[in-house]
Parts: structure tokens; sequence; C-alpha cells
């Protein structure tokens, strides 16, 4: 009996995911457990495992999107029923009501590197058949390919390099230009393309304006270290500049709920809950914004907790697509690089986005008189078809009061 393989829901605000790459190629046999598919939702690839074992018929190409309970290909339990599905009717995603309930569900699983997916020119390789050429310094437009559409598998670079190795003629690499000449094309996956795509849009769509600010961080430094011991005792948690930078910011936003807002056409939307985006690079070629949820209501120890599990789990490729959205303000931090000041590119559809710099010993005048202290940027940017700038300017008053005294707002434990 055929059985029907559908888009998995990989999050509860999941209505629909885009096929980015087949690892199976048309009427390949696969087995119960083993991975066939690569989905994509927002900016997180899963893969997902056969429920059964057979041979796959495919409905949905890579690159094409699909429902939550669409169907994406049909597994036949042997060929003669694989030559009936592929001899019948086409088949078009269907979405939740229309698809008939799938056999044992798909599992599940967050993809460690980001797939492309995509044509790069005339030539359709699979990504990890991409990165194996790379890694054996073969010309992959040399392969040819015997997947879905002519696409180039892993198998077949594994081919041709041992046809190369052999001496067969028609795996003859392409001569290398002298080094001088060379040329290095960095290729953007999937997950780079969705980051490329979103930051030109929002500089597209938004009056980005911006405010900067140089403050006094040492009372922040001081804490910090008060609280490194006290909260690594109790819970074995280290605590951050950033975790107490982020509460920090998160009630200045309290005190001025236009921060916490988006723009649209018709009108512009303030949010009750503060869900503050965490901006991070934990892998090569990603950037991810994980969502600590009401974090206004956290502590700071509570704060440490979820962003060390983000850092843990992100640098697996593990977030959940609904820890990367819904976010309604971003932080981000470069501190930890040296950088003295930055401005970043609005998350759309946020309408603001603070960036951190590195705290540095800075001659400051304190009381009076002209001391060392620690001194970091604050930089602002925000959109200006919502929030004004005399509005932006309070709340970074409010931010800066803050930062300088932190004992009187944060609630510690």
């Amino acid at each position: 009996m055929a059985t029907e393989f559908t888009m998995p829901r990989l999050g509860m605000t999941m209505e629909s995911g885009k096929v980015s790459e087949w690892r199976k190629s048309e009427g390949e046999g696969v087995e119960p457990g083993e991975i066939v598919l690569v989905v994509e939702t927002d900016k997180v690839f899963f893969e997902v495992e056969s429920p059964v074992g057979g041979l796959l018929h495919i409905d949905v190409p890579e690159g094409e999107e699909a429902p939550v309970g669409g169907l994406l290909a049909v597994i036949a339990a042997d060929r003669t029923e694989y030559d009936r599905v592929k001899a019948g009717p086409p088949r078009a995603a269907a979405g939740p009501a229309e698809a008939a309930p799938a056999a044992p569900s798909a599992q599940v699983q967050p993809v460690g590197q980001a797939a492309s997916g995509a044509a790069e020119g005339k030539v359709r390789i699979a990504p990890a058949a991409r990165k194996l050429a790379e890694e054996l310094g073969l010309d992959y437009r040399r392969v040819s390919g015997t997947g879905p559409g002519g696409r180039i598998t892993r198998e077949d670079v594994e081919k041709f390099a041992a046809g190369r190795a052999a001496g067969g003629a028609a795996a003859a690499a392409a001569p290398v230009p002298p080094e001088e000449d060379r040329v290095i094309v960095l290729q953007r996956n999937e997950h780079r393309r969705i980051v490329a795509r979103k930051m030109l849009e929002a500089v597209r769509e938004a009056a980005q304006t911006y405010h900067s600010n140089d403050v006094d961080a040492t009372a922040v430094a001081e804490l910090r270290n008060r609280l490194l011991a006290q909260v690594e005792k109790e819970t074995g948690l280290r605590v951050t500049i950033t975790d107490i930078l982020m509460k920090l910011t998160a009630g200045a936003i309290r005190e001025h709920p236009i921060m916490n807002s988006s723009c649209t056409d018709g009108a512009d939307i303030l949010y009750r809950n503060i869900h503050m985006g965490m901006a991070m690079s934990l892998r090569e070629g990603e950037l991810l914004v994980p969502v600590i949820r009401d974090i206004d209501r956290k502590t700071v120890a509570e704060i440490a907790r979820i962003r060390t599990d983000y850092i843990d789990r992100g640098r697996q490729g593990k977030l959940l697509p609904d820890e990367i959205r819904g976010s309604t303000f971003t932080f981000s931090a470069l501190g930890m690089f040296g950088l003295e000041r930055f401005a970043a590119i609005l998350n759309r559809p946020e309408n603001a986005i603070l960036a951190v710099g590195a705290i540095l010993d800075r001659p400051w005048v304190h009381a009076g008189q002209v001391v060392v202290r620690k001194v970091m940027n604050t930089t602002l940017t925000y959109d200006h078809r919502t929030i004004y700038g005399a509005e932006a300017a309070r709340f970074m008053a409010t931010l800066r009061r803050q930062i300088e005294h932190p004992e009187d707002v944060l609630k510690i434990s």
C-alpha cells in the first residue's frame, strides 16, 4: 500500500514550508527512518525522515512550497505500485483539509548546516554534493547529474572522483589557473539568500534613522562581577554583560512602548508584550535571531539560562522555527569582538534595533573629575515613520540612566 508523505508541522505558527532538497531521487528506494527531505521555514532547515520503506515518487519538486499537511511525495511499497502511482495524474500539493492522512508521521531533525537546494546557473547540484566537490577540488560542472531534473547528487560526485583517480578521461579535472588569476566565488546558500533578501527589504521599506550615545558602563561591569559568583553558584550559569543589558533595555522599552512596535501601510502596531530578538552568528554563514519572550518579566538569571540554551542548540542547528520568529525588538552586541560602535539594520517588521559595542577603559568626567571609567557605545536604529526623533531620544536617555544605575531597576534572582 502506498504511503503519502506530507509537509510536517515544525512549529505552532507554521503554515507552509519550502522543499529545499530531496536527499533521494525519483524512484529510489528509501528505508524507514532514512532522511529523504530538507524543509526550509523562515531561516531554519530541517531534515525529514521517511515514515516507511519503499520507492519514492516525488510530487513537489525542490524550490516549491507546500502547506502543512500538503502532499510532498508518495512512497510505494513495491515496483508495481510505484509504476501505478507514477503513471497516475500529476498531484498538486494539497492543503491540510485536502491531504489524505499519512501513515506513520515523518520524523523531523534540524539540519546541522543550511542547505541551498537551488540551481547555480544551469547546473543543479545538491548542497552535500557541492561541499564534497569543493573538498576534493573538483569542477562540479563536469559532473553528470542523475538526480531529478539532472541534479548532481553526492553519489555522482563520488563516482566522478573515483573515475578521475582511476585515470578515466571522462573525469578529467579542469586545468587549474595560475594563482594570480584565481577568483574565489562564495556561493550563497539558502540561509544567506534569505538573510540578504530581508536586509535589503528593511533598507528599502523603512525610514531608518539613528541615535547614538557613549554611556558610562562602570556600574554594569561591577554588577556583573558580583552576579557572576552568585548566579554561577546557585545555577551553574555564567551571567554576561549582554544578559544584564538586554534586561535593562527591556525596562527602557516598558517605559517607552512606542519602541515595541511595527509599521504597516495602514497603521502603526504597538505590542503589549516585549519579545526580544537576540542577534547571533553561531556558525559560519548563519545569522540567527532567537527570541526571548516576555523578557521584561524575566530575571537576569532566567535570561542567562535561555541565552545559554539558545547558543548551545543554535551551534548544533537545533533551534525550532517558533524560537526564531515573533520578536518585537532586537538586541545586537558585537563588543566581544572588540568593536567599539556600529549601526545595525532593522529586523523587519520591527521598528527598532539596539547595537551595543565593547566596554573599554576611557577618560570620563565623573563627579566633576576626569577619571578612567568603563565606557561603551549604544546605537539605536529606528523607523522614523512610527518613532519620531524626540521619542527615540527619550528612550535612549532612559536606557542611559538605567545602564548607569542598574541596581535601581533590576531584579537579580
